[in-house]
């Protein structure tokens, strides 16, 4: 047995050389059950230390069982984290990752993902998770890393490797939708809407605007998600059902995986098995309802509530159970025909069943507790979050990363005075001299509009030590006061200390612009595009550039490729269709027009648009009739 996995882990340790940047990691070692139960004691003692130097002594003892460890190089993580340098946390969460013997590989990606780092440390995690993306024994693992790898790989324009990738996300169930309905103030989550009683593609409804029908074929975003943002107007305060169709060729248990950053009910064969009225953010497969279905056609029904912020996406897969593929499974177009029969499944927990996390040997431990507090504030509707840093800061009493926790989930869930009162604690201690601590005292000290505070401690820490971390903040601080300068100051800083660090160059751009130098904000963007071809808010960006210097032939052809990297998106074909009316192209910018309205009918702005067209191609009917 010790052999074997010797074996898998040289041979993903070559794998991960061959796949240069990122530099390969010796197999960890075979452990004798002495040092395990070490190294699990340092890990513990970690979470449950009250001060920093009690931190280090226990990741000390960790580096001297076993410094190549997946749970040592964790620790690592954790402690960079604190001291505000993320590069460094996120190279060690790859070598984390790089080990088999990972018993939280979910949770270091999720954490990886969350991470702002530089483009060199970003290559050396494509190159990883190509390799977990097709190698690595767990089937979630292997999912959430493609993923990660598609969306990556897409804005580096890396096409090729973004189509692999999205070809391993198995079981993508395609979607026809229909709406907007009202939502305001959130009284349609429970409100019946006809496809609630029966799905009909043929059918009309009356809309909070109009008719509304079915539309399938619909333009899915990077790694298969639906934007229903770009797609359904109004899309503030609305509801809408998305539908798919399934088919086994053997009954048994399904697991039917569902990303959405929205509150939902989900029906199977038309019953309700699954709602959440807090969904949380949207995360790969953060919600997972398991079924027992038998052979045959099954339809399956979501409806998704929005809200006021973010974005409104969905993606929802079949898969069998721990995320391995459903053999038998066809993914049917949801207009397939599906016998009228409602099978008797009983509801499950859609809210407790999204922010489950396997922990191995850690249950029942400071570190166990500790993973599944992060995990579920990540992942978790904002109640889960709470109740479950609550609980961490229970375990350990005197725990530092117990209440820095606590105030994470308290913040997220806008429990502003709590936040604040815990924070003050931990700030009142030893930890106050760690870099983050003192970076969430100014962030929240921002929020407050005690802005004089939060420049205070920010260059304190600059002059302790430059970070990306305080730079970003800085830069945020300035332009809320309006200090261009300062703030364009700031975010080179950034990218000096995190060279190609994803957002950063746009937003150094923009700030460029701000300041009235053109040439600096385009050149900005340029070499920014030249490393990231396939990055939507580069593209445009650099576009509104052009037109603003008079280069709308470069302005064309970076709109054309809009239209390549974002075919999902609105702005793609209306911006278009605007420059192309511009340069005096009116049947052109008509087509780009139709095109948009397309995507989205009831879009007002490609209505109008059209019919300005119209009237100035003297075809004042049609410009009426559009109107």
């Amino acid at each position: 047995m010790k052999s074997s996995r010797a074996l898998a882990l040289v041979s993903l340790s070559l794998t991960l050389a061959a796949c240069a940047p990122f530099a390969a990691l010796r197999p960890t070692p075979d452990l004798l059950p002495s040092e395990v139960a070490r190294l699990g004691d340092a890990a513990d003692r970690y979470y449950a230390a009250a001060t920093p130097t009690e931190q280090d002594a226990a990741l000390e003892q960790a580096r001297k069982v076993s410094p190549e460890h997946w749970l040592t190089a964790h620790l690592e993580a954790e402690r960079a984290h604190l001291q505000g340098d993320d590069n460094s946390a996120a190279d060690a969460l790859l070598r984390a990752l790089g080990d088999l013997s990972n018993e939280v590989p979910t949770l270091h990606l999720r954490m990886l993902a969350a991470l702002p780092r530089s483009r060199q440390v970003e290559d050396r995690e494509v190159a990883l998770l190509e390799v977990l993306s097709t190698d690595h024994p767990s089937h979630e693992v292997r999912a959430r890393a493609a993923f990660r790898l598609a969306l990556l790989s897409k804005e580096r324009g890396e096409e090729a490797r973004a189509r692999a990738a999205e070809q391993r996300l198995h079981g993508v169930l395609p979607l026809a939708v229909v709406g907007p309905w009202d939502n305001d103030h959130g009284r349609g989550f429970d409100a019946t809407q006809p496809p609630e009683s029966g799905v009909d593609l043929s059918a009309s409804y009356d809309g909070v605007l109009r008719k509304v029908r079915w539309r399938k074929g619909l333009v899915p975003g990077p790694a298969g998600t639906l934007e229903l943002g770009e797609q359904l107007e109004p899309s503030k305060h609305v509801l809408a059902y998305a539908t798919a169709v399934l088919e086994l060729e053997k009954g048994g248990r399904v697991e039917l995986r569902l990303r959405t950053g929205e509150p939902f009910k989900l029906w199977v064969g038309g019953a309700l098995v699954a709602q959440a009225q807090d969904a949380g953010d949207a995360s790969f497969d953060q919600f997972v309802v398991p079924v027992v279905l038998p052979p045959g056609r099954h339809r399956v029904l979501v409806k998704s509530a929005r809200r006021d912020a973010g974005s409104w996406s969905l993606l929802l897969r079949a898969t069998a159970e721990d995320g391995a593929p459903l053999v038998g499974l066809a993914a049917l177009e949801p207009d397939a025909a599906v016998p009228p029969n409602v099978l008797p499944l009983e509801p499950v927990d859609a809210e407790g069943r999204g922010q489950q996390l396997a922990v191995g040997a850690a249950a029942y431990t400071a570190r166990g507790e500790a993973f599944l507090a992060t995990w579920r504030r990540m992942t978790g509707a904002r109640v889960v979050r709470v109740k479950s840093a609550e609980r961490f800061a229970q375990a350990l009493p005197g725990s530092m990363l117990a209440q820095l926790n606590l105030y994470l989930a308290l913040a997220g869930a806008d429990e502003a005075g709590r936040a604040a009162d815990v924070l003050a604690r931990v700030a009142a201690g030893p930890a106050v001299s760690l870099p983050r601590v003192r970076w969430m005292q100014a962030r929240a000290a921002r929020v407050q509009g005690l802005r004089q505070r939060a420049r205070t401690l920010l260059l304190q820490l600059r002059a302790e030590k430059a970070t990306a971390l305080v730079e970003r903040e800085l830069a945020e601080l300035f332009d809320s006061e309006g200090w261009t300068e300062d703030a364009c100051d700031a975010r080179r800083r950034v990218l000096e200390l995190s060279p190609g660090e994803d957002g950063a160059e746009a937003e150094l751009a923009r700030c460029e612009q701000q300041l009235n130098h053109p040439a600096q904000a385009a050149g900005v963007a340029a070499r920014a595009l030249a490393s990231r071809p396939g990055d939507g808010e580069l593209l445009r960006l650099r576009k509104t550039l052009a037109v603003l210097d008079g280069e709308l032939s470069l302005a064309e052809k970076l709109s054309r490729r809009l239209q390549v990297v974002a075919p999902w998106r609105l702005d793609s074909w209306l911006g278009h269709a605007e420059l192309l009316e511009r340069l005096g192209r009116r049947a052109e910018a008509m087509d780009a027009a139709r095109r948009a309205m397309a995507l989205k009918p009831d879009s007002a702005a490609a209505w109008n648009l059209l019919a300005r067209l119209q009237l100035r191609d003297g075809d004042t009917r049609g410009a009426v009739a559009s109107l």
